[in-house]
């Protein structure tokens, strides 16, 4: 099985810092563009089938990149959602020092009310990734989400540790492509780990016009 991973594009939650979590929002103009070129870089790509977070910043991406593959289904489901932030979905990020220094302290388990914990949001993608498996054995499989839930599965993928400084290492940016071929031995082959090449141009532009 070959999974192709990719990180929705850019919203306006991204832009001003605000936690989006499971809350709902749309791509930006240069989110757009972002998916735009996901989809010119992945056309040649063959996909099986397509699953995609059930929030609308992860089914436009994957809608937009399905231009190419308009026979592929796309099947946008909950358990590939952000993890759950609860009580501080929709506030800054960062803006409150304690919960700051809970969540880098107790990264693995910390819980806000409401939510659930990293691990938690990593068993989740773990348990539906084993259902890809047992189902699509042999398929090439698309899967846009968000950065934090992938962060964990990525974790997952190439058997890191769940500390803060591993997560931050592997947590997509919005519009990265990650492309690994599964090995029933767990010793799979990176064709791509988040990579950007394809936004330069678009970034490039939009620096120049800030």
């Amino acid at each position: 099985m070959k999974l192709i991973i990719v990180r929705h594009g850019q919203t306006d939650a991204n832009i001003a810092g605000i936690i989006q979590s499971h809350g709902d929002s749309k791509l930006t103009l240069l989110g757009k563009k972002q998916a735009q070129r996901i989809a010119e870089r992945l056309k040649e790509e063959h996909i099986d089938l397509a699953y995609c977070s059930d929030l609308s910043r992860a089914y436009e991406t994957a809608e937009e990149i399905l231009r190419f593959h308009p026979l592929v289904p796309l099947i946008p489901t909950k358990e590939l959602r952000e993890v759950h932030a609860g009580k501080h979905e929709g506030r800054p990020i960062n803006r409150d020092t304690k919960v700051k220094v809970d969540f880098l302290d107790h990264f693995h388990c910390y819980k806000p009310e409401g939510g659930e914990s990293f691990k938690e949001a990593q068993e989740r993608v773990v348990r539906f990734y084993n259902t890809l498996q047992e189902k699509h054995k042999g398929k090439s499989l698309l899967i846009v989400a968000h950065g934090g839930v992938l962060g964990a599965f990525l974790l997952f993928l190439l058997n890191k540790p769940i500390l803060w400084e591993e997560y931050d290492k592997l947590r997509p940016q919005n519009a990265e492509i990650s492309i690994i071929e599964i090995k029933e031995n767990k010793d799979h082959t990176i064709h791509m780990l988040n990579r950007k090449e394809h936004l330069h141009e678009i970034e490039s532009h939009n620096l120049a016009e800030e």
